[in-house]
């Protein structure tokens, strides 16, 4: 819904000072809102004002009905399963060879993945259960395209 434009809107600012300030609100209205919260040092025109530095303007803007702009919520990063798998603690360098067909952890080129501390295959499967799983008839009919038998 866009303002009327016959209608001020009250807009919010700071000078070089670092003293609030206020346009586009009567001076009526400005003198019972600086009445209210009991401000001191207030300078008022005929449609603007300065507030003194350190005034709350949260305080000020719920005065005069200026809503704060929501925030934007972010999302979570996107992780990798390879910085999923560092995050767990890597895979234990005896399955380096079953993984990468390399004999030697410094060249594989996957820094952080293995470590002497790492879990087990079977441990790191067991820990994510939400990822699909393909059975080993599917898997290999997938990669030879030879059809599963059907019992």
């Amino acid at each position: 819904m866009q303002p009327d434009a016959g209608v001020n809107q009250p807009v919010f600012g700071t000078n070089s000072a670092g003293r609030i300030t206020l346009r586009g609100v009567p001076g009526d209205q400005i003198k019972a809102v600086r009445d209210k919260l009991k401000l001191k040092d207030v300078i008022i025109g005929r449609d603007n004002a300065v507030f003194p530095k350190g005034t709350d303007i949260a305080a000020l803007k719920a005065e005069f009905g200026v809503a704060e702009p929501k925030k934007a919520t972010q999302k979570p990063a996107a992780q990798s399963l390879i910085a999923r798998i560092r995050q767990l603690g890597g895979v234990n360098i005896s399955h380096v060879k079953d993984i990468t067909g390399e004999s030697n952890v410094r060249n594989t080129g996957m820094v952080g993945v293995f470590s002497k501390t790492g879990k087990g295959l079977d441990g790191r499967l067991g820990r994510a259960p939400a990822m699909p799983r393909m059975d080993a008839r599917a898997e290999h009919a997938g990669r030879r395209g030879i059809p599963h038998r059907r019992e």
